[in-house]
């Protein structure tokens, strides 16, 4: 049966990471979707936006906010 695994990062992470280490971790990202992939587990494969260009949204009585 598929899954889908969300993967966070802290806000603030990626400014601590050299750019060295940046492709590292998603060189490391890819291939556990490739591997996913192979076994037929992985639905859907997408990067999210920064935590810093996010929009806080807020759900009162069924009204958007």
């Amino acid at each position: 049966m598929p899954h889908l695994l969300p993967i966070l990062e802290p806000p603030g992470q990626r400014a601590t990471h050299s750019q060295a280490q940046a492709y590292g971790y998603w060189e490391r990202m890819q291939r556990f979707g490739a591997e996913l992939q192979a076994q037929e587990l992985l639905l859907a494969s997408q990067s999210w936006a920064w935590h810093a260009s996010a929009a806080r949204c807020r759900r009162a009585a069924g009204a958007r906010r």
